[in-house]
This record gives C-alpha cells, sequence and structure tokens, in this order.
C-alpha cells in the first residue's frame, strides 16, 4: 500500500484537479477487510470505482482530442 499513498500524494501534488478521480483505495481496503465471501458491497463498490475510472479517462480522452485536434 505504500506504492499507493506515494503515487497520490505525487499526483495531487502535480495534478490537484484530478483528485476527486483517484480511485478509493482507503474505502476498498476497509470494505474488503468487512466482507465475507458472498458479501457483494466490496464487489460494487470496485464496480462503482471502474465506471468512475473509465469515466475519467473517457472525459480525459475527449478533451486531449479537442486539444490537439486529433480525429478518429
Amino acid at each position: 500500500m505504500k506504492i499507493a499513498k506515494i503515487f497520490i500524494t505525487k499526483l495531487s501534488i502535480m495534478m490537484p484537479e484530478w483528485e476527486c478521480d483517484f480511485i478509493a483505495y482507503k474505502a476498498l481496503k476497509k470494505q474488503l477487510k468487512l466482507s465475507d465471501c458472498g458479501d457483494e458491497g466490496f464487489e460494487q463498490l470496485l464496480k462503482n470505482e471502474l465506471v468512475r475510472m473509465n469515466e475519467f479517462f473517457l472525459r480525459k480522452e475527449q478533451e486531449y482530442k479537442i486539444k490537439f485536434k486529433v480525429t478518429n
């Protein structure tokens, strides 16, 4: 987990506007510790985080396409 803390710290300094789009490692870790084998809480939280990250990357991709006028 140290690498995630270092990464998040460095990224929050370099790109603070992205901070709200970071993966919620702490929440995922906490939910994983609380969950049983059949518990869907962690799985749902992970799916939500993946959807959120995918939306972030799609949004950034679109911004860069516009910025650099790249077409498909």
